[in-house]
């Protein structure tokens, strides 16, 4: 029992860890987007990956909330 509680905490600070990290990135990439030195063409770019960056998070979420009800009832 000791080891699955082990598991459960690594699996919430991976999840944590990975959000966390995304959420930077969309954040840093927003942050050039809106400095004038961001030409169209960049920005258009810069746009779609925030865009990507924002849709895989969101999936994460869904994933990691399926998984949680998951062990929830495997326990």
């Amino acid at each position: 029992m000791k080891e699955l509680k082990k598991i459960i905490n690594n699996k919430k600070m991976i999840e944590k860890g990975i959000k966390d990290q995304l959420d930077s990135v969309a954040s840093t990439l927003q942050m050039i987007q809106q400095s004038d030195e961001c030409t169209d063409e960049i920005e258009k770019i810069l746009f779609n990956q925030i865009g990507v960056l924002i849709f895989t998070i969101e999936e994460l979420d869904n994933y990691f909330d399926l998984f949680n009800k998951f062990e929830i009832s495997i326990s």
